[in-house]
């Protein structure tokens, strides 16, 4: 009999080993960036120390690919956080946007994914990544934003970290990206930074409770992010929606450009109350209920080609005290580089709309 408890304590106490050190931290078995305007080309950029996220105000963004293997990871952690790193940041508007992060929903590897391929010679089922639209969590981005100093981005992978190691098989990892409408640049440190505590973490929390960030969105409050579909329309609109004010007279009107004309535009979610959206594309009306809305604007081409852009929709009482973002010591990484790392990002060049990007 106790030949055959002491192999038992022994496996009870492997399993807790590790999260003695809590949190645990587990970096990416791999990392990469891709971009549309390498299209075609075949070279992935994973072994670079950074990744590239752009907005381009559509779809069309930058995004970045991580993986972690949760294999040797014990389980019964109480949340999962992942945090990144930005060390040189453009954005410079003062309206609140985010960063999706979605996961990935077929193998990939940082040796050969692309704008088009995934792995060995296979091609992602839309070019840019194919993701879950559901987001999995997001992150806010105050702005103005300027890149003279690192800061952290952080999202809350709980429930798919719990998922990825119940399911080793269908762990992929995620894809980061920015909101549609972001115009922003960011570079993010990869696996492959010589500085450790500025690479990518998942931290495994199983005794005490992760630091509680103001950045952190709720998922509800996270619009699904399609993926790219060059045979669906693509929808614009003409003008940047920030937040809406109760009860001022708003009016804005969406456009499509490729498929086929004419185009018809619908709902595709629960409206914001007070506005209407009319067939051709104007949405209009008196925000009558302050909060925040997840619509979509559905675009259905004369060929049956549909897309919907789906948006985070902010009303706002103007007679209500405004939020105040969270203070900046809040958005910096918990272990701050050496002051001569920092030292060494870079500002993009002046007059250029992102840094350069050397072509593969």
């Amino acid at each position: 009999m106790r030949f055959r408890l002491l192999p038992l304590f022994l496996v009870i106490g492997a399993s807790t080993a590790h999260a003695a050190d809590d949190p645990v931290e587990i970096e990416p078995t791999d990392d990469t960036w891709l971009s549309q305007e390498h299209t075609g080309k075949p070279a992935g950029r994973g072994t670079r120390d950074e990744m590239q996220l752009y907005g381009t105000g559509d779809e069309k963004t930058n995004r970045a690919l991580l993986k972690f293997d949760l294999k040797t990871a014990p389980g019964g952690f109480r949340a999962a956080i992942l945090q990144i790193t930005c060390y040189n940041g453009q954005y410079t508007s003062s309206a609140t946007s985010y960063l999706s992060c979605h996961a990935i929903a077929r193998p990939w590897n940082q040796d050969n994914a692309s704008w088009d391929q995934s792995a060995g010679g296979g091609n992602w089922t839309n070019p840019g990544g194919t993701w879950d639209p559901k987001p999995a969590a997001a992150c806010r981005i105050y702005g103005p934003m300027g890149g003279e100093k690192p800061r952290a981005f952080v999202f809350d992978l709980t429930a798919l970290a719990r998922q990825w190691q119940a399911q080793p098989n269908v762990n992929y990892g995620v894809a980061i990206m920015l909101e549609k409408s972001c115009n922003a640049e960011l570079r993010i440190r990869s696996k492959e930074h010589n500085v450790a505590d500025q690479r990518p973490k998942l931290r495994l929390y199983y005794r005490g409770d992760p630091d509680k960030s103001a950045m952190a969105l709720p998922p509800a409050e996270v619009p699904p992010f399609e993926p790219y579909d060059p045979l669906a329309p693509s929808v614009r609109l003409n003008a940047q929606v920030d937040a809406l004010k109760l009860g001022q007279d708003f009016e804005v009107k969406f456009s499509a450009s490729g498929a086929k004309e004419p185009y018809v535009f619908s709902a595709a979610g629960p409206p914001v109350p007070g506005l209407s959206l009319q067939a051709d594309g104007t949405w209009k009306g008196k925000p009558s209920k302050a909060g925040v809305f997840v619509v979509g604007i559905a675009c259905t081409a004369s060929n049956g080609k549909r897309a919907t852009d789906w948006r985070r929709v902010v009303v706002v009482d103007p007679n209500a005290a405004p939020p105040k973002p969270p203070d900046a010591e809040a958005q910096k990484t918990k272990s701050e580089p050496p002051a001569d790392a920092a030292k060494t990002a870079k500002p993009p060049a002046a007059g250029k709309t992102k840094p350069a990007v050397d072509d593969e």
